[in-house]
């Protein structure tokens, strides 16, 4: 039989194989092109949307502005009530808060009061009765829009003659004015078409905003023989933003060549099938003949998987045979290898079903009456560390040659021990008492080998290991309790320290049961403390890792708790202005929860919080810093540490001493510190009584009034709310450790 096979079929198949790639090349070009145009297609829509919630943000802070400042203010009201008498000065403080308003807010065209009671208008620059406003056709109307939504684009005359297009939102006065007063919002167009403009700046794309009838309003650029690929309408304002493409005919045609080329691609595809299923079934028919009749044969049937001629078919057959036996053999070594590891670990985990666990580990070799048993869980420290710095053989070796140095002080101790490794990092030691051995002896030869194994890894290879030892067992039963006592052990290495050997009875943990109240309220405030810039983060942050030591928590509770401070910061955090909440959320917290994959004992995690920690604070005040009211702001606070204790103490004496207006007061102290003013006030009044509380025996009372408070009851009711105790529950807490904690 010629071998003629292979040049038949590489000259059937090469044509059809060279066509096809060159189609799916084209294709593959086409499809990269037509993913980035659908990309373009969601960045411009993207793009809208961010434009569209940039232009309801900035009516929605003129209107919540203008109607904050405005419907609370005595004045104004004064200004709307029918019987009111003229005042000509609370006319002007009215008008002088209009120019105020105008001036902090550059959107802001103009505002109008508008009493209806006598049909007058009160604007920044003077009252004039309404039928002398140039804006007349539209204030007659007003009364009907008061409350809805803001108006389509309007022009306003002015009194120069000029024309300035606006959009207007008409609101009622609070009662008892709320008939009676209209505040007429006019913001300019000009402002909606800056931010288009400046946010949109290609000349490939381009965005427009129309009104509620479809009014042009601002526009990045021109949309003639433009693509409108986006169209959004705002829930707020009613308005429509559009996104598109400016070249209309080039997209279209690279659209609509796109899809050619994916037509001719399937077509190319089909065809090329068709030709080799054709090929194929014409070139196979003399090799399936053959094939018919090796197959008469069951062990050629079962052997055969396609050769050249017959001989070729009996030789691999033959050769298939023999090294089907030979791994038989080697799987068959491998299964009583892994069958023995299996038994091993399932013993130690306490996996096995109930019954006598003689009879499962007799294969193991393990003598059933001897006179103890201990049982010791090797862990690799930094696991992970250990895992990157080496390759997957290179892993294999070191691990083997940990449980070869551990038998082999084994064997010179003339004590037998079987080692497993239970998991990628964790080896399960079982040790067996010699016949004429104690269980104390035992003990003490456990101790002794963990303790050589570990000094050995240290001085001979880049890693250390940890080793928790579990007290003797007395037989076969108690060895997975053993084996849970060593497991539990190794999990205080987080507090104990790596590179050791651990017990529980060296530990001492046995009963303790902390409830973790303090470490909580600890982290709570030292978190609270980080958002007000306070310099006492750092006691409460050492304060925290005291806690921590005194608790001794295992690795799982001690991550639970890091966890639980890595929540409070991004709580208190979340108050503060962005660009520090972008600090902590894109620096600070990856670097803590990657350094908690990494490290292990407490002293680094301590080590690594302090760091990161001091260098988030000192971002943030240089962030503080940066801003042109910091200095005021940290007047105000200092202020307000002087005088805490009065109890006319309020937002309006501040105010009223820095000059001040409240609303502007308290607005940068939120901006500032993400607290209000009021809670802060509280909380250094607090804190001064907690102080108090702790280091005497002053009566309540007293205490009230030293921190600002006349009515002890008012004071007993915000402590309570701010520390989750009354007074004196604290005071008793605080001279008396011991005593339960009232939560």
């Amino acid at each position: 039989m010629k071998k003629n096979w292979f040049h038949q079929l590489l000259l059937s198949y090469l044509p059809v194989f060279l066509i096809t790639s060159l189609v799916i090349i084209l294709l593959f070009f086409v499809t990269i092109s037509e993913l980035a145009m659908q990309e373009t297609r969601k960045v411009n829509r993207f793009q809208s949307q961010a434009l569209l919630d940039a232009v309801d943000q900035t009516l929605l802070n003129v209107e919540r502005t203008v109607i904050k400042d405005l419907m609370n203010n005595q004045q104004v009201e004064t200004f709307f009530q029918r019987n009111a008498v003229a005042d000509y000065l609370g006319e002007q403080t009215v008008a002088r808060m209009l120019r105020d308003i105008g001036s902090y807010l550059p959107d802001l065209h103009s505002v109008l009061l508008y009493r209806k009671s006598d049909n007058t208008i009160l604007t920044a620059a003077s009252k004039i009765p309404v039928s002398e406003h140039p804006d007349l056709a539209f204030l007659e109307k007003a009364d009907e829009l008061a409350g809805g939504y803001w108006s389509d684009l309007r022009e306003i005359p002015g009194d120069d003659g000029s024309i300035a297009p606006v959009v207007t939102m008409v609101k009622r006065m609070n009662p008892p004015a709320g008939r009676e007063g209209l505040i007429i919002i006019n913001v300019g167009v000009n402002s909606l078409d800056r931010i288009l403009k400046d946010s949109v700046r290609s000349s490939l794309n381009y965005v427009t905003l129309h009104d509620a009838n479809g009014a042009l309003l601002a526009a990045s650029g021109k949309e003639k023989d433009g693509k409108v690929v986006s169209e959004l309408v705002s829930p707020y304002s009613r308005w429509t933003i559009k996104g598109g493409f400016h070249r209309e005919s080039a997209y279209g045609v690279f659209s609509t060549l796109s899809l050619v080329w994916m037509f001719i691609a399937f077509l190319t595809l089909t065809a090329g099938i068709v030709w080799i299923v054709h090929v194929s079934r014409r070139n196979y028919r003399p090799i399936q003949m053959i094939i018919n009749r090796l197959q008469q044969s069951s062990m050629l049937r079962r052997q055969w998987t396609g050769g050249d001629n017959q001989l070729a078919v009996i030789e691999k057959a033959i050769d298939s045979l023999v090294e089907q036996a030979a791994v038989l053999e080697r799987q068959n070594d491998e299964m009583s290898e892994y069958r023995t590891r299996h038994y091993f670990k399932e013993w130690l985990e306490g996996s096995f079903p109930p019954g006598d666990p003689g009879k499962e580990v007799e294969q193991l070799g393990i003598p059933e009456d001897a006179q103890g048993y201990a049982v010791a869980v090797l862990e690799i420290d930094r696991h992970i560390e250990f895992a990157s710095s080496y390759h997957s053989r290179d892993q294999l070796l070191l691990k083997y040659i940990v449980s070869s140095v551990i038998k082999e002080i084994a064997e010179q101790k003339r004590v037998l021990v079987w080692a497993e490794w239970m998991s990628s990092s964790r080896l399960g030691i079982l040790l067996v008492a010699k016949p004429q051995e104690t269980a104390s002896g035992l003990k003490e030869v456990v101790y002794s080998l963990a303790q050589q194994t570990a000094a050995w890894l240290l001085e001979n290879v880049r890693f250390t290991v940890t080793i928790g030892v579990s007290p003797i067992a007395g037989d076969l039963e108690e060895i997975p309790e053993a084996y849970e006592d060593a497991v539990r052990a190794l999990s205080y290495k987080s507090v104990a320290g790596s590179n050791r050997v651990l017990s529980l009875d060296e530990l001492q943990v046995e009963g303790q049961r902390p409830d973790y109240v303090h470490t909580l309220a600890s982290a709570r405030q030292l978190s609270e403390s980080i958002r007000l810039g306070e310099e006492s983060w750092r006691d409460e942050f050492a304060q925290f890792f005291r806690q921590l030591e005194t608790d001794k928590p295992s690795s799982p509770e001690l991550s639970r708790l890091l966890h639980y401070l890595i929540y409070q910061l991004q709580n208190e955090i979340s108050e503060l202005p962005a660009d520090v909440q972008q600090v902590w959320a894109q620096d600070a917290m990856p670097k803590l929860y990657e350094g908690m994959k990494r490290l292990e004992t407490l002293k680094e995690l301590n080590r690594l919080f302090a760091s990161v920690l001091e260098e988030t604070v000192e971002t943030i005040g240089l962030l503080r810093q940066a801003k042109a009211h910091h200095p005021m702001v940290s007047e105000v606070k200092g202020w307000i540490g002087e005088n805490y204790a009065d109890p006319d103490f309020s937002l309006m004496a501040v105010s009223e001493h820095f000059n001040l207006h409240p609303n502007y007061v308290s607005r940068l102290f939120r901006e500032e510190f993400g607290i209000k003013f009021v809670d802060y006030v509280t909380k250094v009044r607090i804190e001064k009584a907690k102080e108090l509380l702790a280091e005497g025996k002053a009566p309540i009372q007293d205490i009230a009034l030293q921190v600002g408070y006349l009515r002890p009851l008012s004071f007993i009711r915000v402590f309570k709310k701010s520390v989750g105790m009354t007074p004196g529950e604290y005071r008793k807490n605080q001279q008396h450790p011991g005593s339960p904690v009232s939560e």
